[in-house]
């Protein structure tokens, strides 16, 4: 079964906040400069809904300093940090007083989310806590750079889907290495050839799909490519 990204990142806050039971995590992700919640379970409803959107930027509470800075923001008393001057009221109507946020990257290092941990207390990380929360951002950015890559992959995947469902040109394609060959229902409608995954030996069957007058020649142009791809098959043969 497919886990979605929010579900992933809600059960390790949840796993977060049972070794550290004072605190309330939180994951936002950041969509054109705002924030938008991703998983903050232990979070009043009511004070996601007041943040959500908020332009990332300077002094935009620890979350959007952070991300706007792309630096570790520590807060260890909202009520008397600038970065928090515009938003402690709603902070202190939850009742929350001390905020730490780490912008968390992707590949491109261009920030895309942040890890934030909230306490009820005024007060700053200690050395265990520095050490698991680094860690966990870590953990935290690995998932979310292989979920971006596999939504990429699933992008690359469809637009060559719909590429093959719209054309009537033959498109194939053979790893010649690991022996495998893929082709679309564009090759299908042409040479009215099955594709199927399971074929236990690719190049063979691809050969007994091969005329048997064009094998002999095709082979040979086949091996000359192998070994020189810039060799022009057609200007010499």
């Amino acid at each position: 079964e497919n886990a979605s990204l929010e579900n992933i990142i809600t059960k390790y806050i949840l796993f977060i906040e049972k070794v550290f039971p004072k605190m309330k995590a939180s994951v936002l992700r950041i969509k054109n400069n705002c924030i938008e919640n991703l998983a903050s379970p232990s979070l009043p409803k009511e004070y996601i809904n007041a943040i959500n959107g908020l332009e990332i930027g300077e002094n935009r509470g620890s979350c959007g300093t952070a991300a706007y800075t792309k630096e570790t923001i520590i807060v260890e008393d909202i009520q008397n940090d600038v970065r928090w001057a515009d938003y402690k009221e709603i902070a202190k109507q939850f009742n929350l007083a001390a905020c730490w946020s780490q912008p968390i990257f992707n590949v491109r290092k261009e920030v895309i989310a942040t890890f934030a941990n909230y306490y009820h207390q005024k007060r700053k990380p200690n050395q265990w806590e520095k050490y698991f929360i680094d860690r966990s951002h870590k953990l935290l950015s690995m998932i979310f750079n292989k979920f971006e890559y596999i939504d990429n992959l699933k992008i690359s995947n469809d637009k060559f889907k719909f590429v093959n469902n719209l054309t009537n040109d033959a498109i194939y394609e053979w790893d010649l290495k690991d022996k495998t060959i893929i082709w679309g229902e564009g090759f299908e409608r042409i040479f009215k050839h099955k594709y199927s995954p399971n074929i236990k030996h690719p190049d063979a069957h691809w050969n007994s799909l091969t005329h048997p007058l064009d094998l002999t020649r095709i082979q040979k142009e086949l091996n000359i490519f192998l070994a020189d791809p810039n060799f022009s098959i057609r200007s010499e043969l």
